[in-house]
């Protein structure tokens, strides 16, 4: 004899009574024919009579009504419109505070508007990009401007403008220069732990070079003498030594006019300098400030030279400059020829993104999000030194739209190209750390940027503003280490809260 089959489906139960009933069975044989089939317990009598009886009356479904249940409160229309409008009134508000900040009548829980969050509203949470600096107005419009020149010299001379370019700049090179990141990356099996690696900073002894190329490779690499600084007058000897260089490698250039491209630093800049290439009758192109990625030396030449010196340690100035120089003399020609032509994609590159910028604007100002509640992200903040107006960024897309007009759509495709220390600010008001600076943005939205703070670094109680008064609060250099993680705390007690009496803060430090 066959074992009772166990562990039945409620709704194959069912299904056997409705087989039981279309053949007639009474409600005392149904019950008994399901044990000897399932076993004791499948079902009880009362749920077999029910089901027969309602199979007597032409029932044919075996499963469970639908019921309406418990109504659906914490993720309805009207949570989500609360949760929305919190969220579009403070982009940087958590979750824990939209707890608090629910309109009366509203409860919802923390997990509900999780719920709401990541699967109504579609949000994503994005770590912030940092960026060194905003550019203001004045720097951009002098990006647009140089953009704009360098593309008109290269639509008049074609590529012999590279010929005639010589571009430089000063950097530092140290005794030792850590390894980066990648550089620092091995091959492990899969038993092997992970190798370990020490905090390396920065040496204190450094050389300074200044370093003069074009595009077939280095013309002269200049090294300042210890505790010397590059002023007016050591730029132009240097600018004469690059003449002799350049007359003694190229020949036929200083008759073809060098267009020497450097930045406009204040040796650079400065009236002695001048007048000095006004002597060499020289052509003189400046690229933009707060732009290293218009600098060849900034995007090319100094980059791949400081990867070469990761991990590398020197004893002297002399060996770091022995190891530049056979570093910059194994590069070859097309090399450096790269990063020249490079040049002239990157200017293109600096309009063609504030076309996408002016359009995205259009789109934005365009639509609205408030009807389309489900297409939302979080992103972080870029942050920058200012902020543009509509104004602003209405002129800087004019600028670029008249540039473009006057180029040809096909003239270009021929072209290949950590700080430790003792004492700590404490200022009347904080500024938002990067985790803070995150906010919430909405489909269509342009991606929000902020810039870093600037403070003054003493007390001044006479200003007209409170917000702008420093505090400082000072340490004993040899504090225990008790002391400094309390200051530590203390800084982050006081993120983005403002001061406008010194005693609040004051008592808070005591």
């Amino acid at each position: 004899m066959e074992l009772p089959m166990v562990n039945v489906s409620t709704c194959k139960l069912r299904s056997v009574i409705r087989f039981f009933t279309a053949k007639n069975e009474t409600a005392v044989n149904i019950p008994r024919n399901l044990v000897s089939l399932y076993g004791e317990g499948c079902m009880s009598i009362q749920m077999v009579r029910r089901w027969r009886s309602w199979f007597l009356e032409r029932r044919q479904n075996v499963h469970d009504d639908e019921r309406s249940g418990r109504p659906v409160t914490a993720t309805d229309n009207a949570a989500v419109a609360a949760v929305r409008n919190v969220l579009e009134a403070d982009r940087r508000i958590t979750i824990d505070e939209i707890m608090i900040r629910q309109p009366p009548g509203i409860e919802i829980g923390r997990s509900s508007i999780g719920t709401i969050i990541s699967d109504v509203l579609n949000i994503r949470k994005f770590c912030a990009r940092w960026a060194p600096r905003l550019l203001s107005e004045n720097h951009k419009q002098q990006r647009m401007e140089a953009a704009r020149a360098f593309l008109e010299m290269h639509r008049r001379d074609g590529d012999q403008l590279f010929s005639r370019i010589v571009t430089g700049d000063e950097s530092w090179w140290n005794h030792s220069t850590p390894e980066t990141k990648r550089q620092s990356m091995v091959w492990k099996k899969l038993e092997e732990n992970a190798p370990k690696k020490a905090k390396v900073t920065i040496s204190a002894g450094k050389v300074m070079a200044i370093v003069f190329w074009d595009c077939k490779g280095v013309l002269m690499v200049d090294y300042l003498p210890p505790n010397t600084t590059v002023n007016a007058s050591r730029y132009c000897k240097v600018l004469t030594k690059l003449r002799t260089a350049i007359k003694r490698k190229r020949p036929g250039l200083l008759s073809r006019k060098v267009l020497l491209v450097h930045d406009n630093a204040r040796p650079h800049a400065a009236r002695t300098t001048e007048t000095l290439l006004e002597n060499f009758t020289w052509e003189i192109f400046t690229y933009p400030p707060y732009s290293p990625d218009l600098a060849p030396s900034d995007f090319h030449l100094f980059p791949a030279l400081k990867l070469h010196l990761g991990g590398k340690h020197f004893a002297n100035d002399d060996e770091v400059q022995a190891e530049v120089n056979h570093r910059l003399r194994r590069q070859d020609t097309a090399w450096y020829n790269s990063g020249i032509k490079k040049l002239l994609q990157r200017y293109q590159k600096c309009l063609d993104r504030n076309d996408r910028e002016e359009f995205r604007n259009s789109c934005t100002k365009n639509s609205s999000h408030s009807t389309r509640p489900s297409e939302v992200s979080k992103v972080c903040s870029l942050w920058v030194s200012y902020s543009l107006t509509d104004e602003q960024m209405t002129r800087r897309v004019s600028w670029c739209r008249e540039m473009l007009k006057k180029f040809d759509n096909g003239s270009y495709r021929y072209v290949n190209s950590i700080i430790t220390g003792d004492e700590v600010y404490l200022y009347y008001f904080n500024v938002h750390t990067k985790v803070q600076n995150k906010v919430w943005m909405f489909e269509g939205e342009s991606t929000p940027v902020s810039a870093p703070a600037y403070r003054k670094s003493r007390v001044n109680l006479h200003t007209s503003d409170p917000e702008t008064i420093d505090v400082t609060y000072e340490v004993e250099s040899a504090e225990p280490s008790g002391q400094t993680r309390q200051k530590r705390d203390l800084v982050h007690v006081l993120r983005m809260k403002p001061y406008h009496n010194p005693a609040d803060q004051v008592e808070l430090l005591m």
